[in-house]
C-alpha cells in the first residue's frame, strides 16, 4: 500500500511538471493585471490610448487632442484643429478703381461710344440745313460744308453726313454722301484720288482732323453695310457710279492719322 502511494506521488509530480507551462500561460494576463492593480475585465474595456501619434484614434476629438499635444511631429507650419477653427482670415477686398479718361478740348465734339445709323428717310421727307464742319480734299480741290442728315434735300445741297455715324474725329465710321454729276456734284472728281491722299475736316469747335485715304472700290447701290460702325476712326464717302448713273456706288475709305487744334 505504501509502495502504491509512492508511485502516485511520483506520477502526480510528473503530470504537474508537464502541465506547468500551460498553466502559467493561461494565468499570465490575470497575474500581470493583478500586479498593476487592474482586473482583466477593466483592461479590455479601456479605450485606446490617445496621447501619441502612433496610438489608435477613434474620434475627431481625440485627433484634435493628439495634434495639439504633438504639433512638432507634423511640421512647424501645422496649426492644431481646435485652433484653426478660431482663426478668421479676412477676405481680400478689391479696390474700386476707376481709371480716368483722357480729356481734351475736342472731346465735347467727339463720340465716346459707337452710335447707330438712322434708317434711310422716306421719299419726300425733308430736313433743315445746318453744318458742324467743312470737308477738304486737296488732291481734287474740294472745300465744302458738311450738312447733317441724309434726306434728299440735304444730299442735293452738297456733302451730307449720315446721322448716327461717327462725327469727324470720333470713334467709329464717319459716313458721307453726295452727288457726282447732278446738283452741287461735290464728288464729281472723287475717282481721281489715290491711297495716301488726305481728307480733312475742320469743325466749328476749332479742331482739324486729317484722314489718309486707304482704298477705293465699287459696290451695288443696295450695299448698305458701308455705313456700319466699328471700333476705330475711319471715314467712308460714297457717291453714284458711273457718272450719270445711280446703278452702283463708288466708295472711298480713309483712316484718321492726325488731330490738331485750328490755329
Amino acid at each position: 500500500m505504501q509502495r502504491v502511494r509512492i508511485w502516485q506521488g511520483v506520477g502526480g509530480a510528473i503530470v504537474a511538471t508537464a502541465l506547468m507551462p500551460a498553466l502559467l500561460a493561461t494565468s499570465a494576463p490575470a497575474f500581470q493585471a493583478t500586479n498593476r492593480g487592474t482586473s482583466p475585465r477593466t483592461k479590455t474595456a479601456q479605450s485606446p490610448r490617445t496621447d501619441g501619434v502612433n496610438s489608435p484614434l477613434t474620434t475627431s476629438s481625440s485627433v484634435a487632442q493628439v495634434l495639439e499635444r504633438h504639433p512638432a511631429r507634423l511640421g512647424t507650419s501645422f496649426v492644431p484643429v481646435s485652433r484653426a477653427r478660431r482663426i478668421q482670415v479676412p477676405k481680400p477686398v478689391r479696390p474700386n478703381v476707376v481709371m480716368p479718361r483722357r480729356v481734351t478740348a475736342a472731346d465735347s465734339f467727339v463720340n465716346v461710344s459707337l452710335l447707330t445709323p438712322i434708317p434711310v428717310p422716306r421719299a419726300g421727307v425733308s430736313a433743315s440745313l445746318f453744318s458742324r464742319s467743312r470737308i477738304l480734299i486737296p488732291a481734287i480741290g474740294l472745300d465744302r460744308p458738311v450738312y447733317e442728315g441724309i434726306a434728299q434735300n440735304v444730299i442735293n445741297a452738297g456733302v451730307a453726313h449720315w446721322p448716327g455715324t461717327a462725327m469727324p474725329g470720333g470713334l467709329g465710321n464717319v459716313v458721307l454722301a453726295g452727288h457726282r454729276s447732278t446738283y452741287q456734284r461735290p464728288f464729281h472728281d472723287i475717282a481721281n484720288v489715290h491711297p495716301g491722299d488726305q481728307i480733312i475736316f475742320e469743325t466749328t469747335n476749332g479742331w482739324r482732323y486729317v484722314y489718309r485715304i486707304d482704298r477705293q472700290f465699287v459696290v451695288a447701290n443696295t450695299a448698305m453695310w458701308i455705313k456700319d460702325q466699328h471700333a476705330g476712326h475711319t471715314v467712308t464717302i460714297f457717291t453714284c457710279h458711273p457718272i450719270g448713273s445711280s446703278r452702283e456706288r463708288l466708295v472711298t475709305v480713309g483712316t484718321l492719322v492726325r488731330s490738331e487744334p485750328l490755329a
